[in-house]
């Protein structure tokens, strides 16, 4: 159990004499004998609701950092993604949609047709979404099955006007599973009866004819090879979305929802206004079991504001981050252990213990990671990290010789201008001025397979910090951790000097 209530003091060497610290100002202290048998055994795991995390990290809802295809691999691996919002909604729904659709068995509401549409129409639909195969039905709202429509029947076809009617394989001798409720299938079995009839889909039908479900071997060949991919209650993947306060942020967080977006992300610069809050209290009214996590924000007062407005999990940052240029052109921001360990301190002393929070920049190194949450963050939220990896969205570009990755946040200057275009109406109106506080780079690309490298590090050098506060989880490791004061030649002894 976690100490309700501690005061930072409690976990300080030195006397706080008002002046907020960040990183670099403190040092990690060793305070009792290893008696842990191995790093390898510690648990680094978080629960959310229903969802246990393998590492307290999220990956930023940037766009060099975060899509669908990110998302549904980070899903594959036990992880999670959240699809960042400087897309339209149709855009954003329809990545939602991809990763509940991949690599799950059962597909409801799987692609359909209609008997009078052509044969080109079809292969538009298979070349659209990527699929070999379409159900045929009665009509696209009762949805009645006549028969299935493959890649294999249009190549069939005498010309691209044939009807879907002419090249169908009828229900006659379609193989079919009957269920009156789609969630009671038994995955071990369709995949028998599949197996049995030599067939790639079986579509899956109440008493009535009616198309619940598709069944696929190719998915199914997914779950088999993935069994520990991070999935909802219904096997589909789980996928997290963000939203703005602008651009229509009930109607984006409702038909998301609806995709079946887990989580909602309620995300902003600065959030600690009414207008944020109230938004926040809409999501929450319309949909109250769905995980709000909400913010930014830098300062307890403001924290407490959204966890009265019914947030989950409360993001903590104002402008440390490693491309952000915030600080220098505005002249605001907030020393980041300061930032954290305030806001746990007032959550807690005001009836919130249950409230997590999200540390969301800055964290370059694995250490920092350590000391934030020692500091009272539940999740390191990272992106500079990842950007030069493999499975990040980020251009790749050739540089004399050298492979580089497009790397920015959602305040650089690109993304400030899509955003414009995205909340303004009339495309041909002035869109009023640019607020770009971040910088676009490009950061050396590391190669096929380097996402995985980086995270195992993370994960081998997060499991060493709780080796040496003889922390055998992270609540634990929250409870005996205790800092330090670093002096500059401290800090100048701590950086690897041994190949100057």
């Amino acid at each position: 159990m976690i100490i309700k209530n501690m005061k930072f003091q409690d976990k300080c060497l030195f006397p706080l004499d008002g002046t907020r610290i960040t990183f670099d100002d403190v040092f990690l202290t060793i305070q009792e004998k290893w008696m842990i048998d191995s790093r390898r055994t510690v648990d680094l795991s978080v629960k959310i609701k229903d969802f246990q995390m393998k590492l307290p990290i999220f990956w930023a809802n940037m766009s060099t950092i975060m899509d669908d295809k990110t998302a549904k691999y980070l899903a594959l691996m036990w992880w999670v993604g959240i699809l960042h919002q400087n897309v339209t909604i149709e855009e954003q729904v329809k990545w939602v949609d991809k990763v509940k659709r991949f690599a799950t068995p059962i597909i409801e509401n799987p692609y359909c047709t209609t008997p009078d549409q052509t044969a080109n129409e079809v292969i538009r639909i298979f070349e659209k979404h990527k699929i070999g195969a379409v159900v045929v039905v009665d009509s696209l709202e009762r949805k009645k099955v006549l028969w299935i429509i493959t890649k294999r029947d249009t190549n069939a076809k005498d010309s691209d006007d044939d009807l879907v009617n002419k090249l169908m394989t009828p229900i006659e001798k379609l193989k079919f599973v009957k269920s009156q409720n789609i969630n009671n299938i038994m995955i071990d079995i369709t995949s028998i009866s599949l197996k049995k009839a030599k067939v790639e889909q079986i579509p899956i039908l109440d008493n009535n004819g009616i198309l619940q479900g598709l069944f696929t071997k190719k998915w199914l060949d997914y779950y088999q090879a993935f069994t520990n991919a991070a999935r909802d209650k219904n096997n589909k993947l789980v996928v997290w979305a963000a939203i703005w306060q602008n651009r229509n942020p009930l109607e984006r967080a409702k038909k998301l929802i609806e995709a079946g977006a887990d989580v909602i992300v309620l995300d902003t610069a600065h959030a600690w206004r009414n207008s944020f809050l109230q938004i926040l209290k809409d999501v929450k009214k319309e949909f109250p079991n769905i995980v709000l996590i909400a913010g930014n924000v830098d300062n307890p007062r403001a924290a407490l504001d959204l966890a009265k407005a019914w947030a989950n999990i409360i993001k903590v940052w104002i402008w440390p981050g490693w491309a952000c240029k915030t600080r220098t052109q505005t002249g605001y921001g907030y020393p980041q252990l300061s930032a954290v360990w305030e806001v746990r301190e007032w959550l807690d002393k005001n009836g919130f213990d249950d409230i997590m929070i999200i540390w969301d920049g800055g964290i370059d190194k694995s250490g920092n990671l350590a000391k934030v949450i020692a500091a009272g963050a539940n999740f390191g939220m990272i992106g500079s990290l990842f950007a030069w990896t493999d499975i990040t969205p980020g251009e790749i570009r050739e540089i004399n010789g050298k492979l580089y990755k497009d790397y920015r946040w959602m305040a650089s200057n690109k993304e400030a201008c899509i955003a414009n275009r995205l909340s303004w109406r009339n495309e041909k109106e002035n869109y009023g001025p640019i607020f770009d506080e971040w910088a676009n780079d490009i950061i050396p690309y590391k190669g096929d397979g380097s996402f995985l490298k980086v995270l195992r590090k993370l994960h081998g050098w997060l499991a060493s910090s709780l080796s040496y506060s003889n922390a055998k989880n992270l609540e634990d490791f929250y409870n005996k951790t205790r800092f330090g004061l670093q002096t500059r030649n401290g800090f100048m002894e701590w950086i690897p000097h041994a190949f100057k």
